[in-house]
C-alpha cells in the first residue's frame, strides 16, 4: 500500500507569444498592440466555517462569488480563483475548503467481458455469421403454415437485418426450452421506419404448439428511429417444450411511406440454474418477517441517488396507495412532485420518472418492490414501505459534493414532514481527509444526529484494505459489504465474499464494513432507455428487469432490513438499529469454525433482518462516540484495529482477527450465527483520537489538497462484473 499523502503542485501560466512577423506586420500597418490581461482561472468550492455567515463573509473578502448555502455543514459553495482559494484556506475563520467538481457515473466508461449465468439459444439471422437453429415458419392465425398465394417472403437484406414490409405478415419461430428453466427474455435489436398511428410489430408467444397466442411485446408508430434499439420481453410464462414466439405485423408500406421494422439479433435466453436473482430476501431474512406482516408499512426511507423510475410495483403500497411522497431535485434544487396535500393525504398518480441513469430505479426496486416470485416471495425487501426520492445525479451519472450535501440537507430539513427514518447513501468517493473534516461525512453525521439511520455502500474498491469510500467511512453509519450465493439461493454452504467488496480499517483506526449483504447478480428494476441499461444490454432480462451487482445493491437491501426493523420497533435510534443489525449477523466461518474472512473484510457478517428483529441487544454500536462533540471539533475518535510492522492488521486486545490484507479464496463458506465475537460487535468501540496512537505503516490519511485542480471525486456506481 502506497502512502496516500496529497502533495501540491505548482502550476505556471502559460504564455500565448504572437509570431515576430505577425507582430512586425501589425506594426507597419498601424495597429497598436495592446496587452490582454488573463482572466484567472476559477472553480467551485466548498467553504466551511463556524456558520454560514462567516463563511459567506470570508468568500466576498477575498473576492469570490457564494453560489449556494449548505446549512446542515455549516458552509457554501462559491466561484473563487486559486488565488482566493489560498488566501481563505489561510484565514483562521474558516475550517475547510473542498473543490466541488462534476464527476461521471464510472458503470459508463466500462464494458461487458462477463455474460450472466445464462444458458443461450441464439435465434440471430443468417448474414454470413449467425444462423437460424431452424427454419422461419410461416404460419396463419390457426398455427397451420400458410400455403400458395398467401405464403409471405422473409426479405433478408443485405445488412443481414430482417425487414418486416408485408401487411398481415405473421412469421413463427418454434423454440423448445427445457422444463428446467424458470425464467426466458426474448431480446433483439429493432429500428422503426416512418411508422404511422396504428402500425405496429408484435410479439406474441405460445406453449401449445401456436394455437393460443399471448401478445408479450409491442413496436408501435409513429416513430423513425436514427439507430436500432435494444428491446426485451419476458417470455417465462411460455417454458414449455413446445413454445412458439412469432412477430405479427400491421404494416402497410407504400411508395411514398415505406413502412418497415428492421429485427435483428435476436435471442432467446433462458435461466435453468438460478432462480431469477430475487433470492435476496431470503438469504437478508426478510422473507420470514413478510410472512409475519412486517413489511415496512408506514416506515419511509429516502433514496438520494440518480431519481426515481415511476413503476407500478413501486408506486403503490400493497393496498394501491400512493406511496412516493415527495421527489426533490438536488442538482436543479427543485420539487419534482410533492405528494403530501394540506390536510396530509397523499395525492395519487402523482409521482414523476425522473431516472435516466438506472442506478436509483435499480436500488429503489430492491428497497421496496411489490411484486411476488412464482412461488409468492416479493421481489422487495420492505414492499409497504413509503419513498423521498432525491435526485443528485444527473442523466449521466454526473454529481458534486455540493448536490449530495444539499440533498441530504434537504431530507433532515424534512425529516419530520414525511416521515423519513432511513437513508440510503449507495455512493463512493475516495477519502481526502479524516471522517470529520469531509463535508460530505459532515453531512451524514449530521442526518445520523437528526435520528435517520444512515446505510452506506462500502464501495465497490475492494478487496485491498483501508479502500472503504466516503462516507462508508464514517464511524457511526452502517457501511455494508457485498456477498454472492454463487447462483446457488438454496446452498448456503458455497455462498462467498464478492472480490470487488471495499475493506477495512478505515484510516482512523475502525473496523468497517460493519455488514455484509446479498450483492451479486441482483435482479432489480430499470427502464431500457436508462444509460446503464443502454450501455450493458447483455444485462437486460426482461422489459423491467435488470441484473447488477454492488455494494450498491447490498446496502439497498440492509435499508430494507432497517425499514422492517422500525415498523415493528418505531422508537429504535439509529445506534440502536445498527446494534440490532450486528449483533445478529450470521459471519462466514470454515468448515473448523475459524472466520472464513477478517473482519475488516465483512464485519460482523451476513445481515439478517429476522434475527435482528428477534435479537436483545440495544448498546453495543457506535460506544465511546459523541457525535456531539465530533461535530463541534471538541473531539474526534479512532477505532481499535492497528497495524504491525508485519503489515499484518489485527483488532486492540483481541485475538483471531489478524489480517494480511490479502483476498480469502474459495467459495466454500457458510455464514453461521454461531461465531463468537468476545461479547461485543466487532469493531464497535471507539477511542478518542491521538494522532501518535494511530502511526500505520504504510499509509495514513491526508489534510485537503489547497491546489488548484483538486477534485472531489464521487460515483453514485463503480460497474462490476457479476458475482
Amino acid at each position: 500500500m502506497t502512502s496516500r499523502k496529497v502533495k501540491s503542485v505548482s502550476r505556471r501560466g502559460l504564455v500565448m507569444l504572437m509570431p515576430v512577423a505577425l507582430a512586425a506586420a501589425a506594426i507597419a500597418a498601424g495597429v497598436h498592440l495592446c496587452a490582454v490581461r488573463s482572466v484567472p482561472a476559477t472553480g467551485h468550492y466548498i467553504v466551511g466555517a463556524a456558520n454560514v455567515g462567516t463563511a459567506r463573509a470570508a468568500v466576498a473578502a477575498v473576492g469570490g462569488a457564494v453560489r449556494q448555502e449548505l446549512g446542515i455543514i455549516d458552509s457554501v459553495t462559491a466561484t473563487l480563483t486559486a488565488a482566493q482559494r489560498a488566501r481563505l484556506a489561510a484565514r483562521r475563520d474558516i475550517r475547510s475548503v473542498f473543490a466541488d467538481v462534476p464527476v461521471k457515473l464510472a458503470s459508463l466508461d466500462a464494458t461487458d467481458t462477463v455474460a450472466d449465468n445464462f444458458n443461450q439459444v441464439s435465434f440471430s439471422n443468417d448474414d454470413g455469421t449467425h444462423r437460424w437453429a431452424t427454419p422461419w415458419v410461416e404460419t396463419g392465425d390457426d398455427g397451420q403454415p400458410l400455403t400458395g398465394k398467401c405464403a409471405i417472403t422473409l426479405n433478408l437484406l443485405s445488412s443481414g437485418r430482417l425487414a418486416f414490409t408485408g401487411s398481415g405478415v405473421r412469421l413463427a419461430r418454434r423454440a423448445a426450452l427445457p422444463p428446467g428453466a424458470v425464467h426466458a427474455t426474448l431480446s433483439f435489436d429493432a429500428q422503426r421506419i416512418s411508422l404511422e398511428a396504428g402500425d405496429f410489430v408484435a410479439v406474441q408467444a405460445s406453449r401449445d404448439g401456436g394455437i393460443q397466442w399471448t401478445e408479450v411485446g409491442r413496436i408501435a408508430g409513429p416513430a423513425n428511429d436514427g439507430a436500432a434499439a435494444r428491446r426485451s420481453f419476458d417470455v417465462s410464462a411460455f417454458i414449455s417444450a413446445d413454445t412458439t414466439i412469432r412477430f405479427v405485423t400491421t404494416l402497410s408500406p407504400t411508395l411514398l411511406n415505406p413502412d418497415a421494422v428492421y429485427i435483428d439479433n435476436l435471442e432467446l435466453r433462458y435461466d435453468s440454474v438460478y432462480a431469477g436473482g430475487v433470492s435476496y430476501p431470503s438469504l437478508a431474512g426478510a422473507d420470514r418477517l413478510h410472512a409475519a406482516g412486517i413489511t415496512g408499512s408506514l416506515v419511509t426511507v429516502a433514496l438520494l441517488d440518480s431519481g426515481y423510475w415511476k413503476h407500478p410495483a413501486v408506486d403503490t403500497t400493497l393496498l394501491g396507495l400512493g406511496r412516493v411522497l415527495a421527489q426533490y431535485d438536488a442538482v436543479d434544487d427543485t420539487m419534482d412532485a410533492d405528494l403530501l396535500g394540506v390536510l396530509g393525504l397523499v395525492s395519487l398518480g402523482s409521482s414523476v420518472s425522473t431516472d435516466n441513469a438506472g442506478h436509483g430505479s435499480h436500488l429503489t426496486g430492491i428497497i421496496m418492490n411489490h411484486e411476488r416470485t412464482a412461488d409468492g416471495r416479493y421481489f422487495g425487501m420492505a414492499p409497504d414501505v413509503n419513498l423521498v426520492s432525491v435526485r443528485a445525479f444527473d442523466a449521466q451519472g454526473r454529481g458534486t459534493y455540493a448536490s449530495v450535501i444539499r440533498g441530504i440537507d434537504w431530507i433532515v430539513s424534512h425529516k419530520n414532514a414525511y416521515g423519513i427514518r432511513v437513508l440510503n447513501l449507495s455512493l463512493g468517493a475516495t477519502p481526502q481527509s479524516h471522517y470529520w473534516d469531509d463535508p460530505l461525512n459532515r453531512a451524514v453525521m449530521q442526518a445520523w444526529k437528526a435520528g435517520i439511520v444512515v446505510v452506506a455502500s462500502a464501495g465497490n474498491t475492494g478487496p485491498g484494505p483501508q479502500t472503504i469510500t466516503v462516507p462508508g467511512n464514517v464511524p457511526y453509519v452502517i457501511t455494508v459489504g457485498a456477498m454472492s450465493d454463487n447462483y446457488t439461493p438454496n446452498d448456503p454452504t458455497d455462498d462467498f465474499l464478492t472480490s470487488f467488496s471495499a475493506a477495512g480499517p478505515t484510516y482512523e483506526g475502525f473496523v468497517k464494513p460493519d455488514v455484509v449483504a446479498p450483492g451479486g447478480h441482483v435482479w432489480s428494476l430499470m427502464p431500457t432507455y436508462a444509460i446503464i441499461a443502454q450501455t450493458h444490454p447483455a444485462y437486460q432480462n426482461s422489459g423491467d428487469y435488470f441484473t447488477m451487482s454492488g455494494t450498491s445493491q447490498a446496502a439497498a437491501v440492509v435499508s430494507g432490513a432497517v425499514a422492517l426493523l422500525l415498523q415493528s420497533e418505531p422508537g429504535l435510534t439509529p445506534d440502536q438499529v445498527k446494534c440490532k443489525l450486528m449483533a445478529s449477523a450470521h459471519p462466514a466461518v470454515t468448515a473448523t469454525g475459524e472466520l472464513a474472512y477478517s473482519v475488516f473484510q465483512q464485519g460482523s457478517g451476513l445481515v439478517n433482518a429476522y434475527d435482528a428483529h428477534n435479537e436483545s441487544q440495544l448498546d453495543c454500536a457506535n460506544r465511546g462516540l459523541d457525535i456531539d462533540k465530533d461535530l463541534a471539533g471538541t473531539q474526534h475518535y479512532g477505532g481499535d484495529a492497528s497495524q504491525g510492522p508485519d503489515g499484518e492488521y489485527s483488532l486492540v486486545d483481541s485475538s483471531g482477527y489478524g489480517w494480511n490484507g490479502k483476498m480469502a479464496t474459495g467459495h466454500a463458506y457458510a455464514w453461521n450465527q454461531g461465531y463468537g465475537w468476545n461479547g461485543r460487535a466487532a469493531g464497535s468501540q471507539g477511542y478518542a483520537w491521538n494522532e501518535g496512537a494511530y502511526d500505520w505503516q504504510e499509509g495514513e490519511p491526508w489534510a485537503p489538497d489547497t491546489s488548484p485542480g483538486t477534485t472531489a471525486s464521487m460515483s453514485i456506481n463503480a460497474w462490476v462484473d457479476q458475482e
